[in-house]
């Protein structure tokens, strides 16, 4: 093919999963006319609804104003618009119901897709297999695996493959013909014939406990979940500040990106069960329909006698443990804390010990030699991208999602951090024609002049996890008072505190969805707004409802807030105005 031959194409993103469906829902219209997506699969979504089809996913961990697409309140619009409210779980009191991996399927391919253009409506179904740069036009020539050559401007690289972790006692077992040791992530449950079969699940995180259940309700005669440390109970995957600039702000002061990378790793360190998920299952262990060893660790697994044997899995307690060795789920271990083996007999093993994500061993940083990007760009596997842009230093190659952890902090690739990400990297697209140095020849120049990182911080990679330590106690913060008075009404008024609201955030104009147990007038609501805190009361004829929250997550221009009733539907609608138009990922602050 000669150069005159080549395709031109002036932005091109690798990957057309959940991190590449928000960068180009935010770029402008006459910049998505001149992008292409490409993916292996040759579909939006792909990999996402496999993974969460294949392991009989519910509900996701992240709330509903975490999503795709350019408005951030759409989604919960849309579910409304769409009738289907009834498949939001409440998880955590204060805070937005976490959708159905199936809402969000469905939102996703009806309006956010649907809303770009043709060209990237439709995915281009390919492989990158080498780049080079084009010095002379300033650009990258993409050489695929159909053997197509595409010129263009810019790279983006929306993810790279994670890899699922495997124990060694595992190595030589799991995912291979006749030994019934399979991983998480090459299960398909739909598929799976468990009735009167017992499953060992080993890993102590919400897959785990999903396969565990999953194999309960599909007629498994015994189900053992093996966790290494004892089960914890967090409502998130990585802790709410650092959805915000309590924590968030002090990452992006810290010039060091070991350090960087020591706070995202301790943020992320070890897994954790959502409260829904935690109830179900301490109710699958009173039933007896599942079985828990925490602090447990799998020593080997052996087929006992002939091929149609069972397995023998031998757990022991695992080293260097401290602190209690159980959770508060009820008891179903014989022999809690104990340091005494044991062995179970079962006829599957499946592995959900979480994975890894490495991008530097991954592709498509394998094949991007020719570029000749600079010494020490990479820390502990993770690029030291631009903060601003997430550009990589000296090539213009972006990157999103788990890669641009060290800008972007530990919530990178999660729905919640995609959103923050993809604004840097599409501002960054916009500026592509404009005069002056380059991103990624800033970006160079930046690290160059950057002292070397202090590797000697980093801790152990994240293969190995982080050592369970009993939490300290909280220390009780005094609850600012009410402001509004209310002693004129009946000492007998049964009052209500309201915990679960729906939150729809429009650029400036924040409005709080509340579901009342009687209708009331706007006559009969008493507002209070100050700058960063709100509180509403809602009197009723039966009882009295009470919102109260002294820390917003951001401030409000108390002179344009107000509130709403609809009284047949008996909801109240409190509506704030933001003192700016940046998104709040919750109402409640710190």
């Amino acid at each position: 093919m000669t150069r005159m031959e080549m395709e031109e194409c002036r932005v091109v993103i690798l990957g057309a999963e959940m991190e590449a469906l928000q960068l180009v829902s935010l770029l402008p219209r006459s910049l998505q006319q001149q992008c292409m997506v490409l993916d292996h699969a040759g579909s939006w979504l792909s990999r996402w609804t496999t993974a969460w089809r294949g392991l009989g996913i519910q509900h996701l961990r992240s709330p509903v104003t975490h999503h795709p697409g350019p408005e951030p309140g759409a989604f919960s619009a849309w579910i409304e618009k769409q009738g289907r409210s009834g498949e939001l779980l409440e998880a955590v009191p204060g805070y937005s119901p976490l959708p159905t991996a199936r809402l969000l399927e469905d939102y996703c391919l009806s309006k956010v897709v649907k809303a770009l253009p043709p060209c990237l409506q439709r995915i281009r179904q390919d492989t990158l297999e080498r780049v080079e740069p084009t010095p002379y036009q300033g650009g990258l020539t993409l050489h695929l695996g159909s053997g197509a050559e595409v010129l263009t401007r810019a790279l983006v690289v929306s993810r790279v493959d994670s890899r699922p972790l495997i124990p060694p006692w595992a190595a030589d077992l799991v995912d291979r013909e006749g030994t019934a040791v399979r991983s998480a992530h090459r299960l398909r449950l739909a598929e799976e014939e468990l009735a009167g079969r017992s499953v060992a699940v080993v890993g102590g995180g919400m897959t785990s406990v999903t396969l565990a259940l999953a194999a309960a309700a599909r007629g498994a005669r015994a189900v053992t979940l093996v966790a290494r440390r004892p089960l914890r109970q967090a409502p998130f995957e990585v802790g709410v500040g650092w959805q915000g600039p309590k924590l968030m702000v002090p990452f992006a002061g810290q010039p060091d990106p070991a350090t960087r990378l020591a706070a995202c790793r301790a943020a992320r360190a070890g897994a954790t069960i959502n409260g829904p998920a935690w109830e179900v299952l301490a109710a699958a262990v009173r039933r007896g329909d599942v079985a828990v060893r925490e602090g447990r660790t799998v020593e080997r697994v052996a087929r006992e006698g002939d091929a149609g044997g069972g397995l023998e899995v031998r757990l022991e307690a695992t080293r260097g443990l401290h602190g209690a060795c159980a959770s508060a789920l009820p008891a179903s271990d014989p022999s809690p804390g104990s340091n005494e083996g044991e062995s179970l007999t079962v006829d599957e093993v499946w592995v959900a010990c979480g994975a890894a994500t490495v991008p530097a061993d991954s592709a498509p940083f394998t094949v991007l030699d020719a570029l000749s990007l600079p010494g020490g760009l990479f820390v502990g596997g993770y690029p030291r991208c631009d903060d601003a842009s997430l550009v990589l230093p000296g090539a213009p190659v972006y990157v999103l999602g788990r890669t641009a952890m060290l800008a972007c902090g530990p919530t990178a690739g999660t729905l919640g951090g995609n959103r923050e990400a993809a604004k840097r990297v599409a501002a960054s697209l916009a500026r592509l024609d404009m005069a002056g140095e380059k991103a990624w020849h800033a970006a160079a120049g930046k690290l160059q002049a950057a002292p070397a990182p202090r590797l000697e911080l980093l801790p152990p990679p994240e293969a190995e996890g982080a050592m369970w330590q009993a939490p300290r106690k909280k220390v009780p913060v005094a609850r600012e008072p009410d402001r509004i008075d209310v002693s004129d009404l009946p000492p007998n008024l049964p009052r209500k505190e309201l915990g679960q609201y729906r939150m729809i955030d429009e650029g400036f104009d924040l409005t709080l969805v509340l579901q009342l147990e009687e209708p009331v007038t706007k006559d009969q609501v008493r507002t209070a707004f100050d700058w960063q805190s709100l509180e509403v009361w809602a009197v009723g004829q039966i009882q009295a409802f009470h919102l109260h929250v002294p820390k917003l997550w951001g401030r409000i221009l108390p002179g344009k807030c107000g509130i709403k009733v609809n009284v047949r539907t008996k909801k109240l609608f409190v509506c704030l105005y933001k003192e700016t138009d940046a998104e709040w990922r919750y109402l409640k602050g710190f």
